[in-house]
């Protein structure tokens, strides 16, 4: 089977990438294996389209689309079912290869009305604040960010008597000089607050490198 130069490993994407597009996935032989239990869309072609956005709960998501294959460096898909819903999670996927629809000269907007209509409901169903949504813009932070949870941080906290401690905070509003997170577990020595209180942070260079440190300040929930 000759090489598809177009595929690349979803772990090596940037999540920006993949957020709000429609891609080609092609599983492990593993993947199909195991979402042949309760997705035959995975049968007929061993492949799917898939489109990707953020769930707050759960993570990067990708709903899958349609049934697909690429043969002779042509995509072909198959039609959208709208009485089913499959949803698969990056974490689970990153081990499958994908690749850009446009790159076979196949845009989102052929795709069936049902399904842009879908992808619609998708973008507002999971439409997040708009603080939010900005600070997945902000590249700087990528090294602290989940894969699989791209709003998601880690922070160190830091208090005189107690010893540094790494949480993970969600990413919620920032201003000029200070980013603020919503903090996700409750840290295990007493900081003087708790999971859900939102802590101001910031990046700052050590010896061995960049970290987050939580910065002593702390908001109140903003509507």
């Amino acid at each position: 089977m000759t090489h598809n130069k177009n595929l690349r490993l979803i772990n090596d994407a940037d999540f920006r990438e993949l957020f709000h597009r429609v891609i080609y996935i092609k599983p492990t032989k593993e993947v199909i294996e195991h979402l042949a239990e309760d997705m035959d869309i995975c049968l007929k072609d061993r492949g799917f389209l898939a489109y990707g956005y953020i769930d707050n709960q759960c993570g990067f998501s990708f709903r899958i689309i349609c049934s697909a294959h690429i043969r002779n460096n042509k995509l072909e898909y198959g039609a959208y079912d709208s009485q089913r819903l499959y949803i698969i999670r990056r974490g689970y996927v990153n081990c499958c290869s994908f690749a850009f629809i446009e790159e076979y000269d196949v845009e989102i907007s052929d795709l069936e009305e049902s399904a842009l209509k879908h992808i619609r409901d998708i973008d507002m169903l999971y439409k997040c604040r708009e603080e939010t949504e900005q600070m997945r813009k902000f590249m700087f932070l990528d090294p602290f960010r989940s894969k699989e949870y791209p709003d998601d941080l880690q922070v160190i906290l830091f208090k005189e008597g107690l010893q540094l401690e790494a949480v993970w905070v969600k990413c919620y509003t920032y201003t000029d000089n200070e980013l603020f997170g919503l903090l996700l577990n409750e840290p295990e020595q007493d900081f003087g607050f708790h999971e859900g209180s939102i802590i101001g942070f910031a990046p700052m260079e050590t010896d061995n490198g960049t970290i987050c440190v939580y910065t002593g300040r702390r908001l109140e929930k903003l509507s």
